[in-house]
């Protein structure tokens, strides 16, 4: 029995280590952040589609001052990666608008300052 044991521990020491998320950052800086949902007076004509053609989820970020793909990671988020796949309207400059999956949750976000790194060679892939 202590065997077995000692094998499964072993296991998932093993497979949570090989698991671990890597990744380099390239980049630390502040800017404001702000929240949007799919709603079509926040988007232009299709709120479901972002400008990298994707559909947008838990983890899409809209930046015009980061190229599109570009993962980072946003201070209040713990652990998680973001990946830029949307773009806002022109006017606005240095600022990460994080998607949210309903208003509610967009508005208790708000707006705020917030740091942020860039990342590379992000390691699993987010989903």
């Amino acid at each position: 029995m202590e065997k077995k044991t000692l094998i499964l521990i072993g296991l998932l020491i093993f497979c949570s280590v090989g698991s671990a998320l890597t990744y380099d950052v390239v980049k630390v800086d502040r800017c404001r952040a702000m929240a949007y949902n799919s709603e079509l007076s926040q988007t232009d004509k299709d709120p479901f589609t972002t400008a990298a053609g994707t559909r947008p989820k838990w983890g899409t970020v809209a930046a015009n001052h980061l190229s599109l793909w570009t993962r980072l990671k946003i201070e209040g988020f713990g652990n998680k990666i973001f990946v830029v796949e949307d773009r806002h309207n022109k006017r606005h400059h240095k600022i990460i608008d994080i998607w949210f999956p309903n208003r509610k949750a967009a508005v208790k976000f708000g707006v705020r300052n917030v740091k942020y790194w860039v990342l590379k060679n992000v390691r699993p892939l987010p989903n």
